[in-house]
C-alpha cells in the first residue's frame, strides 16, 4: 500500500508543478523524492529490500530512471544516510590520496626498510610503514643471519630508527654476541673464548656496538615458563613503538596445545593488524615443515612457512632461503634467496648471497642465479588448423 501512495504523492507533485508553470524538468523532482522515500525505508528494511522498493516505484513512475542512474541515486542516499549518524570516510579516490599523501609525509627518515643486499633488495622491493614480509627456509638456512643483516643496516642508515626483536628461538643473549660475530669476523667458540680472557678486541667491538644501537635496539625472549604469545607481542609494540618489529621465529609464539596451524591463523591476522594500526614494518622468520623441505627440494618454491598458507597470504614480501650445494668440493654451501612473493618487485628472481661462513655473516654481494633444471610447461598451445 505504501509504495502506490508514494507513487501517487510523487505523480500529483509532479502535475502541480506543471500547472503552475514551474516544471520544464521532472528529473529533479523524482530524483528527491525517490531518494526521500528509500530514506524513509532505511529503518524498516535491509539494502536489498530498501533497492527492490526504490525498484519498483521508479517503474510505477513509468520506469523514468534506467536501473543504473537509479542504483546511483540509492548509492548516495545510503552515504548520506550513514554520515547522519557516525563518521564514515570519503569515498572519492582522491580523499584517498590525499590521505595517502598526509601519510606519507608523516613518516620519517627511517620509513623504508631493505636487507642491505642490493641485488635482492631491487627485486623484492622493501618495507614500508603498514607492510609485513616474511623470511622463510629450513633450519641452517641462514634466516636469522639475513635479518641481522638487514637490522644493521637498517639502523646504521637511519639515526632515528629503532627495532624491537622478539629473539625466541634463542636466548636474548645468544642473539646479542650474533651482532659481535660480524664486527669480529670470528666463530660463536672464539668468541666466547675471547670474552673469558677479556679480551681487547672484544671489548673495542663491544663498545662499537654500544655506540652505534646507542638503545634503539631492543631485544626480548622467552624464559623458564615465560613465554611469548601474541598478545604480549601487541602489548609491547603498542609500548615501544619501534619502526621495525622482528619476530625470530613465528611459530614460537603458540599458545600451550596450539597446533602450528592454529597458532598461525590466530596469530597473522593480528600481527597484520599491529602493524598496520601502528603503521610500523614487521619482519618474520619462518621455519618450514618437513613436507615442504622435501617440496623445496623438489624446485617447488613458496607457500612453504610453517603454519599453513595463511603466512604468504597476509605478507607484502616473502622471501624463501635454500641452502644449496657447494659448486665444488671444499667450496661452502650456497645461499639461495628466492622472491616468492613482492607487491613491487620480480617475483621469482633468485639469488645467491655472499657469506662468510666463520661468522655466519652477508657481505652485501649477490649473484642472479637459476635453476639448473627449468620446469617443462603443463600446457602448450593448440594450432587451430590441425584440431
Amino acid at each position: 500500500m505504501m509504495l502506490e501512495e508514494d507513487a501517487l504523492r510523487i505523480r500529483q507533485l509532479i502535475n502541480n508543478a506543471r500547472k503552475i508553470g514551474q516544471l520544464d524538468d521532472v528529473r529533479p523532482i523524482l530524483e528527491i523524492e525517490i531518494q526521500t522515500a528509500a530514506k524513509n525505508c532505511m529503518g524498516q528494511m535491509d539494502p536489498i529490500g530498501v533497492r527492490d522498493y526504490c525498484h519498483k516505484l521508479n517503474e510505477l513512475l513509468d520506469g523514468y530512471f534506467k536501473r543504473d542512474e537509479l542504483d546511483n541515486l540509492l548509492s548516495e542516499s545510503w552515504t548520506e544516510a550513514e554520515g547522519a549518524v557516525r563518521r564514515v570516510p570519503k569515498w572519492k579516490p582522491a580523499a584517498h590520496l590525499a590521505a595517502l599523501e598526509k601519510e606519507v609525509k608523516s613518516w620519517g627518515d627511517s620509513y623504508s626498510f631493505e636487507l642491505g643486499i642490493s641485488l635482492l633488495d631491487s627485486a623484492w622491493g622493501g618495507l614500508m610503514p603498514g607492510e609485513l614480509a616474511v623470511l622463510v627456509g629450513a633450519q641452517g638456512a641462514m634466516k636469522t643471519s639475513l635479518a641481522l643483516h638487514g637490522m644493521v643496516t637498517f639502523l646504521q642508515r637511519n639515526p632515528l630508527g629503532s627495532v624491537l626483536l622478539f629473539s625466541l628461538d634463542m636466548t636474548p643473549a645468544e642473539m646479542s654476541a650474533r651482532f659481535l660475530l660480524r664486527d669480529l669476523g670470528v666463530s660463536l667458540n672464539e668468541l666466547y673464548g675471547m670474552m673469558r680472557s677479556n679480551h681487547m678486541q672484544y671489548r673495542e667491538a663491544k663498545g662499537r656496538f654500544d655506540a652505534w644501537e646507542g638503545g634503539r635496539l631492543k631485544i626480548l625472549g622467552n624464559s623458564y615458563r615465560n613465554r611469548w604469545t601474541i598478545d604480549g607481542v601487541e602489548k609491547q609494540a603498542a609500548m615501544r613503538l619501534p619502526s621495525l618489529l622482528v619476530i625470530d621465529f613465528l611459530t614460537c609464539l603458540k599458545r600451550p596445545g596450539q597446533s602450528d596451524l592454529e597458532a598461525v591463523e590466530e596469530i597473522m591476522p593480528r600481527l597484520q593488524g599491529i602493524t598496520q594500526k601502528l603503521g610500523i614494518k614487521t619482519l618474520l622468520l619462518s621455519q618450514m615443515s618437513r613436507l615442504a623441505k622435501t617440496d623445496q627440494a623438489k624446485g617447488a618454491v613458496g607457500g612453504h612457512s610453517k603454519g599453513g598458507g595463511i603466512v604468504e597470504e597476509l605478507a607484502h614480501a616473502e622471501i624463501e632461503l635454500l641452502k644449496d650445494a657447494p659448486e665444488s668440493e671444499g667450496e661452502q654451501p650456497k645461499i639461495i634467496a628466492t622472491v616468492t612473493k613482492t607487491r613491487r618487485g620480480v617475483n621469482g628472481s633468485s639469488f645467491a648471497l655472499d657469506y662468510k661462513g666463520r661468522s655466519m655473516e652477508f657481505t652485501g654481494s649477490a649473484q642472479r642465479v637459476q635453476r639448473d633444471k627449468d620446469r617443462k610447461p603443463m600446457f602448450s598451445i593448440v594450432n587451430a588448423l590441425r584440431g
